[in-house]
């Protein structure tokens, strides 16, 4: 199944060490929309094993605008709760 991204975001947060990484995407699938988000430690370049994602779907009625609108209140609720926008992309 191929994704289409219409909204991506990257947010960063320093503390509790190690690192924290969240990412929100808003992208459509082939049966409709799908807002997921993504959270996990960073990892040293040093490190080999992968840390485990915690991760969350919400899907949505057939709309691009809907999607995009939950991933932007998402991005804006994790800056208020201290994350730092590293990037932003809509599509």
């Amino acid at each position: 199944m191929e994704e289409q991204v219409h909204f991506k975001c990257m947010l960063h947060m320093e503390r509790p060490a190690p690192g924290r990484y969240r990412e929100i995407t808003a992208g459509e699938q082939t049966d409709g929309f799908e807002l997921l988000m993504f959270e996990g430690s960073l990892l040293r370049s040093d490190q080999l094993a992968s840390v485990p994602h915690d991760w969350q779907s919400v899907s949505f009625p057939p709309t691009r605008d809907a999607a995009c609108v939950a991933a932007y209140k998402e991005m804006r609720k994790s800056v208020a709760a201290g994350w730092v926008l590293v990037q932003s992309v809509e599509r």
